[in-house]
């Protein structure tokens, strides 16, 4: 087919790298810099994909906004040490009630 596979992953890691850091700029400003600066935010992120279900983009859209809005209620209501609960809880909820996500689909494979 004429591409190259090795170019297209260095080109992938290139670019993944770039949004990397690009993210770790647009971050260090709301929160601490260090060596685990982004733990906070890869469980939210975590929390996120698994409520929504791995295969849906929309629906991590729509999850991130949900999540989004019900820290924001919790940490005004009930103060800013809440703030991560929400996550959890949702986390905790979504895998006891429907481990596939709230928009994934239920896959019966064959062995």
């Amino acid at each position: 087919m004429g591409i190259s596979a090795t170019r297209t992953v260095m080109l992938s890691y290139g670019l993944s790298g770039m949004v990397a850091a690009l993210a770790g700029i647009l971050v260090s400003p709301i929160t601490t810099v260090g060596p685990t600066m982004a733990s906070a935010l890869v469980l939210k992120a975590f929390s996120v994909a698994v409520v929504a279900g791995l295969e849906s983009g929309f629906g991590v859209v729509i999850v991130g906004v949900f999540l989004g809005a019900l820290e924001s209620i919790a940490s005004y209501q009930l103060g800013s040490g809440w703030r991560e609960a929400p996550g959890l809880v949702l986390l905790i909820l979504a895998l006891a009630v429907r481990p596939t996500g709230v928009f994934g689909k239920a896959v019966i494979r064959k062995v």
